[in-house]
């Protein structure tokens, strides 16, 4: 299912690391957020919510229509990424 935001909205980006089936703190966790412009903006774990061991999330603002493409990291024992993208509908539609 294909989802279209609206420009002022505000989305949340949530990552849960896991090590053998189990949620576990990250060593460091990185987020990439690339917006309709190509601008890319690196936030560190110190920029993202710490929900709970292993759950994390950061609310992005949609500040024009277009896609935003996201990608977390991780390094050393829970190393790892996902990615995915948001797009964002031009007024009007």
């Amino acid at each position: 299912m294909s989802v279209n935001y609206q420009i002022g909205q505000v989305v949340r980006l949530s990552l849960s690391v896991k090590q053998s089936g189990a949620l576990t703190a990250a060593d460091n966790v990185s987020l990439v957020i690339t917006d309709p412009n190509n601008a890319s903006q690196t936030y560190a774990l110190a920029d993202v919510v710490v929900d709970d061991v292993g759950l994390y999330h950061f609310d992005l603002e949609l500040t024009m229509a277009g896609r935003y493409r996201y990608r977390w990291s991780g390094t050393g024992d829970t190393a790892g990424a996902d990615s995915g993208f948001i797009q964002v509908a031009h007024s009007g539609c």
